[in-house]
Formats: C-alpha cells, structure tokens, sequence
C-alpha cells in the first residue's frame, strides 16, 4: 500500500503506530497501522523489514480492510479501524511457504520461508 510505505518512511523508529488519511477523505478511506521490529534491529534493518512485511501484505490482502504480517524480525498489522490498545482475540494462521505432503516438520518449514 503506498500510504503504508511513505508512512514507513517518514517515521523510521524501532516501534511505531499511525494513521493515515488524505485531505477529504472518508472515515473508511482512513488506515491505522503498527510496527514492531526486534530490539537488536538497526533502523535501517527495521525499514527494511517493514517494508518488505508492507510489501507482502499488499500482495497476500489484495482488496482487504486489513491484515497482518509476522516475519522473522519484525510484525506489521493494518486495519481500517482502530486497534491499538485494544486486546486482539482473534486466532490467525496461515504460512508463507508451499504445502508439502508428509512434511515432518510444517512450522519450521513455513518459518523459514518466512525470514528474510
């Protein structure tokens, strides 16, 4: 999503939530968005991470009001509402790599396609 980069791009802290919106827009045109990167992450290694997360997320959500995305070394999470501060109660699964029959070991597999 392209607010999502440029938001990324403005605000480069290692923790960050935000809002965006453009001049006349509409409540439901409005997305808020938080970032987390791991402590021991540079700034530039956080932007980085985050922006290949967007990346993803813009791919994997095509049309979506919103989504998630936890990746090795930093979690990036967009809705058209408001979440933050609230508890999310919800239980999401999904992996980033391909299905492979009589897999031994499906977490570590799907983690793995999952760095970066």
């Amino acid at each position: 999503h392209p607010l999502l980069h440029h938001q990324i791009r403005l605000r480069p802290q290692i923790f960050n939530n935000f809002e965006v919106s453009l001049p006349g827009s509409a409540q439901n045109d409005v997305v808020y968005g938080l970032f987390q990167c791991r402590g021991d992450l540079s700034t530039p290694d956080c932007h980085d991470c985050v922006a290949v997360a967007v990346g993803r997320l813009g791919v994997s959500f095509v049309g979506a009001t919103g989504g998630a995305l936890l990746l090795d070394r930093c979690f990036v999470r967009y809705d058209n509402t408001s979440f933050v501060g609230d508890e999310d109660k919800a239980v999401v699964s999904d992996k980033c790599g391909p299905s492979v029959a009589n897999d031994t070991d499906p977490l570590a597999r799907r983690d793995a396609s999952c760095r970066i």
